[in-house]
Order: C-alpha cells, then structure tokens, then sequence
C-alpha cells in the first residue's frame, strides 16, 4: 500500500521532493521512454510508469524464464531502486556528494530545474553528519538540501530499536512560504536552526551563510543557538565540522559566494572572530560504490551484494 500511494517525484510549488537526487545522466528520463521536456511532464510520467510497475507485479508475482531471462512483474521497478537501476538513471539511488563532500548541481541540472519553475529540492537517501546538507546555487537561486542524519549518533540506545542509529538528534525541515526553516538538536544535545530564502538578499544574517562554500571546500550547514555557524567538510567517511564566529565565515567564503552584502570590513575584525573554531568528527556512510570502510563488519553488514539480490524470492 506505501508503494501504491508513494510518488517517484512531488511537485509542491516551486519545490520539488525526490528520495535520491537529480543529475546529468537521469534528467528527464523514464524507462523505456522517450525523455521529458521539463520537470513536472518528468514527474508525472514517472509517477505514471511506477504505477504500471506496480500492476505488472499484481499479475505477474512469481518468477518465469522470458527470452531467456528470469523475469517478474514489477522487475525493473525493483532495479531502479537497487544499485546502477534504470542503467544508472535512478533519481531513487542516488548519492549527491563527491567523495563524501557536498557539491553544486551542474549548470544543465540547474537550467532544466530552472526552466521548469523549481526553486528548491528537497531528497534524502545519502546520510550526511547530525544536520541537513544545504546548497545554494548563485546563478538561478536554487536550493538543494539534503536532509538525510539517519547515521549521525551510532552510539545511541539500541535497547528498543537495534537500527538505532540516531538518538535523539533530530532536524525539522519545514517550507514557510517562499522560506525554508531548519530547526533541530544536534548530538552534543546543543540547538541550532536557520531560515532559508531562495533569493539571499532577503535572508539576515548569519542565516544567509547557510549553503555557502568556503575556501577550506567546507559548506556552511547551519547556525548553532550562541549565534555561531557551523561548517563541514565530507572526506570518505567522516564529516569534520567546525564552529566559527559568522564574521570568520564572510572572510573564509569562495569568491561565487561572498556577494558585496556579505563582505566584512577589516575594521570591524575583532580577536572573537579570530578564535580557534570548534572542531568535531561525525559519521558518513561509506560511497555506495562499495570501498572499504575502516570497520569491516559495519561496512559488510550494509554492502549492497547483487548476487543475493538477485536470487531472493523477495524483497
């Protein structure tokens, strides 16, 4: 029932909900189909072929030998949530980050999402550290935010729930209109919140370095409840965070970032800004390409294996 009522892509507005992420190589495609113009035809064909998926399986459950091959209904519903689905063009499974590190949409990505009137995407599927993952896009406005934490406390309780791996760190992700507020606990038990405009002259700061990259390659992910930012940087398996004064964080910003609102004067610099940030490591899953993960049974445990997959009876 979940799948039946469930949607591939959901256009609310100017946003767009999607589990995985969009790219180069998925946009507009729908399998076995000719690509869609634009985002919402995109949506809408997606959702419609899910469905057909869907009632393929209600007639076909069981495996049978077609053309030589084990088939089933509803299979390649199944394959674009698995691994290089749909020949990799699965907005399903998807990991956004390059190497673990947050990264901007490519500019065709962003012109077609543009062009179809989104402002900002919302996805899942790739957990990142204890709070959302913000990405702002200077030409077009758009906002990406990956919200997945579901990896940020692995050693929480597990007494009433051994996939535990949260805690009690939570983030709210809310649209107010034409605004997004995040507003959450990290694990430390410390709050931190912001709110988010798709055009950044309208946002105040701090809450406008939210999404910005700096030049260590870190992104500002959101502002902690004493006023200052926190930033993170992915590498493989760990995200390092550091917390720093907002006025530290104008001067460490990337040149596509630090608009003339967003400059500092020198005059203004104080020994506060100065101070030696505060650092942190949290977790992030290894790429789902399968590399080695210094812990061996963790990584072993949650390594997609096709070949079991593909023998299973079900799913």
């Amino acid at each position: 029932e979940l799948l039946r009522v469930g949607q591939m892509a959901v256009i609310l507005g100017n946003a767009l909900f999607v589990h995985g992420g969009i790219y180069d190589e998925a946009l507009g495609q729908v399998p076995g189909q000719s690509p869609a113009a634009n985002m919402s035809e995109w949506a809408d064909r997606l959702n419609a072929w899910k469905d057909e998926q869907l009632r393929d399986f209600a007639l076909h459950p069981k495996w049978r030998v077609e053309d030589g091959k084990d088939r089933r209904g509803g299979d390649r519903l199944i394959d674009y949530g698995s691994p290089g689905g749909a020949n990799n063009t699965s907005i399903v499974y998807h990991n956004p980050f390059n190497n673990g590190n947050p990264q901007q949409l490519s500019n065709r990505v962003e012109d077609f999402l543009a062009k179809s009137g989104i402002r900002r995407v919302f996805s899942g599927h790739q957990p990142h550290g204890e709070s959302p993952t913000v990405v702002r896009h200077v030409r077009s406005g758009l906002l990406v935010i990956t919200a997945d934490t579901s990896y940020s406390n692995m050693s929480a309780l597990k007494l009433f729930n051994q996939a535990n791996n949260r805690g009690e760190v939570v983030t709210n992700v809310r649209l107010r209109g034409d605004r997004v507020q995040l507003e959450g606990v990290l694990r430390d038990g410390s709050q931190h919140g912001c709110q988010l405009h798709c055009n950044p002259a309208q946002g105040k700061m701090p809450d406008a370095l939210v999404g910005c990259q700096l030049n260590d390659g870190s992104w500002v992910k959101t502002v902690l409840e004493d006023g200052r930012v926190l930033a993170a940087l992915g590498k493989r398996f760990q995200v390092s965070v550091q917390s720093m004064h907002p006025g530290k964080a104008c001067l460490m910003l990337k040149s596509v970032y630090s608009a003339e609102r967003l400059h500092v004067s020198l005059k203004n610099l104080s020994a506060e800004w100065l101070l030696e940030s505060q650092k942190d490591v949290q977790l992030l899953p290894g790429p789902e390409s399968g590399h080695e993960h210094p812990n061996d049974s963790w990584s072993n445990a949650t390594q997609f294996k096709r070949e079991e997959f593909d023998s299973a009876e079900t799913y």
